[in-house]
């Protein structure tokens, strides 16, 4: 209708079998449940939105049968399978409700089938051997006859499983890993390690492999063995034969003389400008006396990297040294003092430096007067602690002049807190008044919250 449908409906023989409330270019699927088969009078009755109503009739015969038989297309008819999950699909009369059979038995509801006419049911087979599916489709007038009849197999396979490692007359010296390579269909439930027919371990989820210790094992021919099964129970196993020749465990170091003791280390944190001044002495190993004038070695290590730093002691067994970071260093450091040979030495301490880089480290500004300038920095912290409440000050003592040149005012932004690594990006404020100088000089020092007055 030009003015739009409002409203429309189906009815057989003036019952009505379908209605709409929306326009347009109406397809709707009937379901003649409830109208028996025979002779009907189909009408439909639109109305438009100005409630006009128009009328098409026609004569039809309702003549609605039973679903034809199904048609299972996979799996196929005596087919055999290793898995027990499977899925069971085929085709049926579009919107009828299919009924799958295993064995002859109903296997749960009823499901509906496409309006493309496809059906699929997941099933799992209870049992290994041979079993028949079937299925039926049901419509508003009853159930139709049964799809014929598939048998299939289900015949669940073995694992299939190697060694990895070791390799087959492998040289075991060290605790070593048991690794299997498994291939299985149905999913593997358990796996043994056996060495000469004893249980080592046993494994229920991946990854298959363990760590071998052999400190108990006796030198000489051994088997190894892997028991495995799948969830089909099925059991096989793999073997190899390995020699164990425990490497023997090195002499234990030679004593030395005097040992090296740290008594202090400060500060505990640096900003790199500051020296750590490490404190420590030698002692007589059985006596623990001090040592006079005994060679020692400071050990730094940060990040992996080791550094060996040689000291002596004085007159009274002491030493005192100053490390001076250089521009590279930063992070957490690791502090030890020991004899030279000493093997036996631990960390006995630690102190970290913390940088913070800013760039650009040095900005020539044109800017006019009166008029707020912006400078864009990067700061970016170093590895070890972070740097909490960064600000930015132009202390007079830093000043080429002794003080802030006149008339010039520095906005800095608000102090900030950075994790180890991270970086930010600020920006710092310039302003000079109409009596600022043509050309200056203005330092701007950075300060963090613990370092004091130490930038």
């Amino acid at each position: 209708a030009p003015s739009g449908i409002k409203h429309a409906e189906l009815r057989l023989n003036g019952v009505v079998a379908w209605s709409s409330a929306s326009g347009g270019d109406i397809a709707t699927w009937l379901d003649f449940a409830d109208f028996a088969n025979g002779n009907y009078t189909l009408e439909v009755h639109a109305t438009n939105e100005y409630d006009i109503e128009s009328v098409l009739s026609r004569a039809i015969e309702l003549a609605v049968d039973v679903p034809p038989a199904p048609v299972i297309l996979a799996p196929v008819d005596g087919a055999s399978v290793a898995n027990a999950g499977l899925t069971v699909s085929g085709s049926a009369q579009p919107r009828s409700q299919v009924q799958l059979y295993l064995d002859g038995n109903a296997l749960g509801a009823r499901f509906a089938v496409g309006t493309n006419g496809s059906f699929a049911k997941a099933l799992t087979l209870p049992s290994e051997g041979q079993h028949t599916l079937a299925v039926d489709a049901t419509n508003s007038r009853g159930t139709g006859p049964a799809s014929a009849t598939l048998t299939l197999t289900y015949s669940p396979s073995s694992p299939q499983i190697s060694f990895v490692n070791p390799k087959p007359n492998a040289l075991i010296q060290q605790d070593t890993e048991l690794e299997l390579a498994i291939v299985d269909a149905t999913g593997i439930t358990e796996v043994k390690f056996l060495l000469d027919g004893d249980v080592l371990t046993t494994r229920t989820s991946p990854p298959w492999r363990w760590t071998w210790p052999i400190d108990a094992v006796a030198d000489g021919a051994h088997t190894l063995t892997a028991l495995v099964v799948n969830a089909a129970a099925r059991t096989v196993e793999a073997g190899l034969d390995v020699t164990v020749q425990k490497i023997p465990p090195p002499p234990p170091p030679v004593p030395t003389p005097y040992i090296g003791e740290l008594i202090s280390l400060a500060p505990a944190t640096s900003y790199g400008e500051q020296p750590i001044v490490i404190e420590g002495r030698a002692l007589e190993r059985s006596t623990a006396a001090p040592v006079p004038s005994a060679l020692l070695q400071v050990w730094l290590e940060v990040n992996g990297y080791q550094r060996k730093i040689n000291v002596a002691t004085d007159t009274n067994g002491a030493f005192h040294y100053a490390f001076e970071p250089t521009p590279n260093d930063a992070g957490m450091y690791r502090v030890s003092v020991r004899h030279p040979e000493q093997a036996d030495a631990d960390w006995q301490g630690q102190f970290t430096i913390d940088r913070v880089h800013v760039n650009p480290g040095s900005y020539r500004l044109r800017a006019a007067r009166t008029v707020l300038a912006s400078i864009p920095v990067q700061i970016a912290a170093s590895a070890g602690h972070g740097v909490s409440g960064l600000r930015f000050e132009a202390p007079a003592s830093e000043q080429p002049s002794g003080s802030l040149p006149p008339g010039i005012q520095i906005i800095p932004p608000e102090p900030i807190s950075l994790a180890a690594g991270a970086s930010r990006n600020l920006t710092i404020g310039f302003k000079g008044d109409s009596n600022a100088a043509q050309t200056g000089t203005v330092v701007l020092v950075a300060y963090a919250q613990g370092s004091g007055n130490v930038p």
